[in-house]
């Protein structure tokens, strides 16, 4: 092992003290008969003797006096003579090694003149050591001979810690105390001691850390792992330099890939366990990453942002930590490093060092195979009570199970997603066991699930299960969050081409990351001013007590809030968790909590997913707890402004949407008053029909849930109807009606197409108990219209006999509604999203599309049916371009009654166009 001792003929070396020709052979009477059966042909000098001695029995050489020597050729007083031997040569560096003292001449007067004796000679003892020491840190600058000899000392000091001087003074006492019956040799007493490393002194536990940090690139420096993967660094990473750091990192990558052996995953492992305790045991990490750790992990930020309840910084992997927590701040070549960490160590109880130091006490005592099998599963939405199964659902038996399995995948007490696939997993235990955990190892499970939710890499199940839809479907997404936003809009979307176990496997990240903003990527980073200025009452203190999270009030904060969001990638942040819980409630935790209950009780049976979930609580709305009540009103509030907050509907639309509605942005109802626009066409399915009338009618049980009615009339609610604001039910409407002559034009308007929508759910047998209050018309139906079929006939006869009706609400919807346009039906008599829909298809039209729809807003039959025969016989002219689009344009205003000739100048831009009065 010690390399060849040739004085370099180019070097001029410093005065060196000591005799070249040292041995062994002076202490050769304990080794005379080794030497003369196995050296007698050596010749002494240059410790020669020596190798030849540890050529016949290095693996011997560390085993008890008392234990079986056969396997070494060296008798025990030998090897103890050897070891004594070495020892001073590890402690006198360079006047007894020989091979360093020659070699390294040169090199100790141009790198460590200031070092040992201080004038450029050799000096001995203590002066010997700094001066080792100082060469080990320019090792890169050392000639070849000298590097060659400070790489053996090095492997002699990593096979044993009685070869390195410095370490043995400094924990004399703690080998004493801790590690006394551990066997010398391969860096088990190193191991040892950085096991019981809590309970070390604080020089020894310095000096270890320095020593381990010297050595951590060079995995010839670390004598198990070189000899356990020897063959797997081989035929996983061929070719990469032992030196640098690069070889165990990739070990670390491939560590449990099939074909690796597992004495190299052990050791990997180890190595791991080891170096994730401080950022100086990855120099790499520790290099790339210095302006970061400067820049981002001041520790009163990290402390105020992620709830540490220690007080001290520097414990355990504190640095490295941070940095795992803020990926997305950090520069490119530092995220490589801290990314590959993260990548390596996630899955892994015992790679996380401040979650083993907090959660280590509460793994003995709720993770022994005994203690888990008491551990009290919490049953989620969707687990069937198999007592109650028909038979005929036999076949779907196995469907239930995947299910339950999956539901308890997504969500436990604290609605963490759990990971492993064995029951004795430490990780899936304490997830299980969230609610009896300490304080201090919640939060650290929480931070461990917010360095998950950073990127796809780090979820090695989601990755897996979701690898074709991620090749396939989300390959040129950003990388990180955008990977994990890539696949949730999918989900979203009820995209068919994601598998039903990837669509289970981001449901269960969503659920997780619904629990807390931090949880979520792009909110993370870019929603701080506004959670900051919007939500700032409910983050200013942290999470309630005894709560490591939000429980998804930031989240819905945000939500409610929408409107006054201002950076536009934390709204759609916002919008895109708003569309996951209207897919499936299971992604929204504040949901959840609030109606877990009632799900269990009327909604046992439910599969989740498509709204189902909303739907079944809006069935059993009567009999529901008064909190899910609330939060059925919120989401109805979210779900009428906008079809990509109501699940059930675009499931039920899609086909719809897409083909009638493609171009119409979603916001404003504007997709609802599209689909109602065209619920009259043939090709309309009977459960999106029903879908959309559903929506209608719930629009008339409140103002807040038809959102147009609600914003023109936010003033005349407030001023004549406030009373009205604080019941239930249509009551709000009902005052409307009833001050319809004192209201402003805009609330009249919209008004008028609430009383529109009513008698048209009236004249439709299937819709009549939705009509709300158009009810009121029973009387004057069966006295005035008994002969009337149904349909258009009944509102026509309603209208034509206006003058007769008796009961007031009802000639008050019949005036409103006009009972010509009312004839046409809702589909007609809601012009704007039809003409949307239908310029949308024609070129030029861009920006003047908004101006239409203002003016459109209320039109009569007639201009109605003169603008869509303008609209025909235009379309020729519109296909020219820019000009024909404008033309339309000008057309349709005037035919409207709006704008006409007052405001053709402006909006034509600089263009002349000559139209008719009557366009």
């Amino acid at each position: 092992v010690e390399p060849s001792a040739r004085p370099e003929a180019a070097a001029a070396p410093a005065p060196v003290a000591g005799p070249l020709e040292a041995d062994f052979e002076a202490r050769s009477t304990a080794c005379a008969s080794e030497l003369k059966s196995f050296c007698s042909t050596v010749e002494p000098g240059r410790n020669r003797l020596l190798g030849c001695l540890m050529s016949h029995g290095p693996d011997a050489l560390h085993k008890p006096v008392t234990a079986d020597a056969s396997s070494s050729m060296l008798g025990d007083e030998c090897r103890r003579s050897v070891l004594a031997y070495r020892q001073e040569l590890a402690a006198h560096p360079l006047t007894m090694n020989i091979a360093m003292r020659l070699s390294c001449a040169a090199d100790v007067p141009k790198l460590c003149a200031g070092v040992g004796a201080g004038n450029g000679t050799l000096g001995e003892g203590e002066d010997e050591l700094r001066v080792k020491q100082c060469l080990i840190a320019h090792k890169s600058a050392l000639s070849t001979g000298c590097r060659q000899a400070i790489l053996a000392v090095q492997i002699a000091g990593a096979s044993s810690i009685e070869l390195e001087p410095l370490t043995m003074r400094a924990c004399a006492s703690d080998l004493n105390r801790t590690c006394s019956n551990v066997r010398h040799g391969d860096g088990r007493v190193r191991g040892c001691l950085f096991r019981h490393r809590a309970q070390l002194s604080a020089p020894c536990f310095e000096r270890l850390l320095a020593s381990e940090a010297a050595r951590a690139t060079d995995i010839r420096l670390q004598p198990r792992l070189m000899q356990a993967c020897l063959a797997d660094s081989a035929t996983f990473c061929p070719g990469l330099p032992l030196s640098d750091g690069r070889l165990t990192a990739c070990l670390a990558l491939h560590k449990h890939e099939q074909g690796m052996s597992h004495e190299c995953t052990r050791e990997v492992e180890q190595f791991q366990e080891i170096h994730v305790t401080s950022i100086k045991l990855d120099p790499r990490i520790a290099k790339l990453c210095r302006r970061d750790v400067a820049r981002l992990c001041d520790p009163p930020d990290v402390h105020f942002e992620f709830g540490f309840l220690e007080n001290v910084f520097d414990a355990e992997g504190r640095v490295l930590q941070c940095l795992k927590l803020k990926t997305q701040q950090l520069h490119s070549g530092c995220a490589r490093e801290v990314h590959r960490l993260i990548r390596t160590t996630v899955e892994s109880f015992k790679l996380s060092a401040p979650l083993r130091a907090a959660c280590d006490s509460d793994a003995d005592r709720l993770c022994s195979a005994d203690a888990y099998d008491d551990i009290a599963y919490e049953d989620d939405i969707d687990e069937r009570d198999d007592d109650d199964d028909d038979d005929d659902d036999d076949d779907d038996d196995d469907d239930d199970d995947d299910e339950v399995k999956d539901a308890r995948t997504v969500e436990d007490d604290d609605g963490s997603m759990l990971s492993g696939s064995t029951r004795t997993d430490t990780l899936l235990c304490l997830h299980h066991a969230r609610a009896n955990v300490s304080a201090g190892c919640k939060a650290e499970l929480f931070k461990r699930d917010v360095i998950r939710s950073q990127d796809v890499d780090f979820n090695p199940q989601l990755k897996s299960r979701c690898s074709s839809e991620l090749a396939s479907l989300c390959a040129h997404a950003p990388h990180g969050g955008g990977v994990l936003a890539c696949l949730e809009r999918l989900v979203a979307a009820d995209e068919q081409k994601v598998g039903a176990d990837c669509r289970s496997a981001v449901v269960q990240f969503a659920a997780m990351a619904s629990q807390d903003y931090r949880l979520v990527p792009a909110m993370r980073v870019d929603c701080v001013g506004d959670v900051s200025r919007l939500c700032g009452e409910i983050t200013a203190f942290g999470p309630a007590q005894s709560h490591v999270t939000f429980s998804g009030r930031v989240i819905h904060c945000l939500r409610s809030k929408r409107s006054e969001v201002r950076a536009s990638r934390c709204g759609e942040a916002v919008d895109l968790l708003a569309k996951l819980a209207a897919f499936d409630i299971r992604t929204d935790r504040r949901a959840v909590l609030m109606c877990r209950q009632d799900m269990r009780q009327h909604c046992s049976r439910v599969r989740p997913g498509r709204g189902a979930m909303f739907e079944c609580l809006e069935r059993h709305r009567p009999v529901l707890t008064r909190v899910c009540t609330a939060l059925l009103r919120e989401h109805d509030s979210l779900a009428s402004r906008n079809v990509e907050y109501d699940g059930a509907l675009r499931a039920a639309c899609s086909a719809e949407q897409a083909a009638f509605c493609a171009r119409v942005q979603p916001g404003d109802a504007a997709v609802l008053a599209c689909l109602q626009a065209h619920l009259p066409q043939p090709a309309f399915g009977p459960s999106c029909r029903a879908a959309v009338t559903e929506r209608i009618s719930r629009g008339l049980t409140h103002t807040r849930l038809d959102v147009r009615l609600g914003q023109a009339c936010a003033a005349d609610l407030r001023a004549k109807c406030r009373g009205a604001l604080r019941l239930r039910g249509d009551a709000p409407l009902a005052c409307l009606v009833e001050e319809r002559a004192f209201l402003a034009e805009a609330c009249r308007a919209q008004l008028s197409a609430a009383a529109r929508n009513a008698l048209w759910l009236y004249s439709r047998a299937e819709s009549r108990a939705q009509a709300g209050l158009a009810l009121a018309c029973d009387a004057d139906r069966g006295r005035l219209c008994a002969d009337a079929p149904g349909g258009r006939e009944v509102v026509s006869c309603l209208a034509r006999s206006r003058a007769a009706l008796v009961e007031p609400r009802c000639a008050a919807l019949v005036e409103l509604s006009e009972a010509g346009a009312a004839e046409l039906g809702p589909g007609q008599h809601d012009s704007l999203a039809a003409l949307h829909a239908a310029l949308s298809e024609l070129p030029g039209m861009g920006a003047s599309l908004r101006e239409v729809q203002e003016g459109l807003r209320s039109v009569s039959p007639s201009a109605y049916a003169s603008i869509l025969a303008s609209l025909e016989a235009n379309r020729a002219l519109a296909s020219t371009g820019v000009f024909g689009g404008l033309a339309i344009v000008v057309a349709l205003g005037c035919a409207a009654g709006w704008w006409c000739l007052r405001g053709i100048q402006h909006r034509a831009k600089g263009y002349t166009a000559f139209v008719s009065k009557d366009g």
